[in-house]
């Protein structure tokens, strides 16, 4: 593109490429193109930080947790064995109560069930064939009711053989007595048989029971 002055000069070309040369400022003079110069500012300084607390191992820690757990879960086991202990032992009271156990002195009767009961213990001899480490006990064992309304609540009792141990032996009625074979103030008569060890022949005493609070024991 080219453009003609008024006094017909020539025309001058115009390249937008072309480098313009710029003339320096004088001196104190500030250029527009110069960024100009900025009094140094001194770079923030901040307060120093708090110091830190010290800091528990986390070892320690740990184990101060491995501790209270511990002890919690051994609390927690006696207090479960506790209770499974304390069931068990009201079961075993209530099942198996504490014995009543009546001492009654030799050929004397005693009073049970509203009769009078009374027991003579003697060795019945060796017989042929007998096994020479144990030796038969024959009871004979009266009984007297008191009235004829205790004769219609009688029931045969239980019988065994026992020493001061509590060592026990099975005692058995070689016969049986009825409700029907019982008078009023009249005495009945009971064979009962138990085989126990030589050693304690002499001394196991038999034991008349109803039940663990109602029981006689025979002394020899």
């Amino acid at each position: 593109m080219s453009e003609t002055n008024g006094a017909g000069a020539a025309p001058a070309s115009f390249d937008a490429f072309k480098p313009v040369a710029r003339e320096a400022p004088a001196p104190g003079e500030e250029s527009i193109f110069s960024t100009g110069s900025w009094p140094a500012v001194p770079p923030a300084t901040l307060p120093p930080a708090p110091p830190e607390p010290p800091a528990r191992p986390r070892r320690l820690r740990r184990a101060a947790r491995a501790v209270v757990l511990l002890v919690t879960a051994v609390a927690l086991v006696a207090v479960t064995i506790g209770v499974q202990v304390w069931d068990r032992s009201v079961w075993v009271g209530a099942r198996y109560p504490a014995e009543v156990v009546t001492d009654v002195p030799r050929l004397q009767g005693a009073p049970l069930h509203g009769m009078t009961w009374r027991a003579d213990l003697s060795v019945r001899p060796r017989a042929l064939g007998d096994d020479p480490g144990v030796t038969s006990v024959v009871a004979t064992v009266e009984v007297t009711p008191a009235s004829a309304e205790q004769i219609a609540g009688y029931l045969t009792p239980d019988f065994e053989m026992r020493d001061r141990t509590g060592r026990r032996w099975q005692a058995l009625p070689s016969g049986t007595l009825t409700q029907l074979d019982l008078r009023a103030g009249m005495t009945s008569r009971l064979t009962v048989v138990a085989t126990v060890p030589n050693a304690v022949r002499d001394t196991a005493e038999l034991v008349l029971a109803y039940s663990p609070r109602e029981m006689l024991r025979f002394a020899r």
